[in-house]
């Protein structure tokens, strides 16, 4: 690039793999995946984290954005999360009646600005193992955390939604200078979020 030398010193190389993760849950594994929360939530399972997953696995949203997830940031009037801070910044998340009814169903702690606040501190939920325990009763193998993400993009793209809409509802970047400025919820976004 800067003609200090005349071929190119990585020309043969083979590129590592770029170890991104795809994998999504089939409608079948849904399934198990509910019932194995189920079954967690009556064996006395952290309910704080099972509410948590179920709000994962509806609203695509990023394991971060979820487990500090702040009250403030929760419109019910608009049916969004008002995020201050996400991976790309400030934005505007679309979520569903479920989801919505999932955080108002909630027991609420006073003392933490958190909807998932941890058991043993002022923090927020940081919990991962009910949510190994629910793969291994559902004997879903190679899922993450991250694959609910990608399961409700694939859901979405199913369901025929367009990529700019499955794109809204994951946050991904939106590229005009108008959306900026407008702070109001799609209407179209929510329904598909529902």
């Amino acid at each position: 690039k800067e003609g200090l030398r005349s071929d190119n010193p990585v020309t043969g190389i083979e590129r590592a793999p770029d170890n991104k993760r795809t994998r999504s849950l089939s409608p079948d594994e849904y399934r198990a995946f509910g019932t194995a929360l189920d079954a967690l939530e009556e064996e006395g399972s952290n309910p704080i984290a099972i509410r948590a997953i179920r709000v994962l696995a509806l609203s695509g949203c990023r394991r971060g954005e979820v487990y500090g997830l702040q009250k403030t940031e929760v419109d019910t009037h608009h049916q969004c999360f008002r995020f201050e801070d996400t991976k790309t910044g400030q934005q505007v998340r679309p979520v569903g009646r479920s989801v919505m009814d999932l955080i108002q169903a909630a027991p609420e702690r006073e003392d933490v600005p958190f909807v998932f606040p941890a058991t043993r501190s002022d923090g927020h939920l940081k919990d991962v193992k009910v949510f190994r325990k629910a793969c291994e009763k559902a004997k879903l193998e190679n899922v993450t955390i991250h694959s609910l993400r990608h399961s409700f993009a694939t859901t979405a793209n199913e369901l025929e939604y367009s990529e700019i809409t499955i794109a809204g509802l994951l946050g991904h970047g939106r590229h005009s200078t108008t959306a900026r400025y407008t702070h109001l919820i799609d209407r179209a976004l929510v329904s598909a979020a529902d």
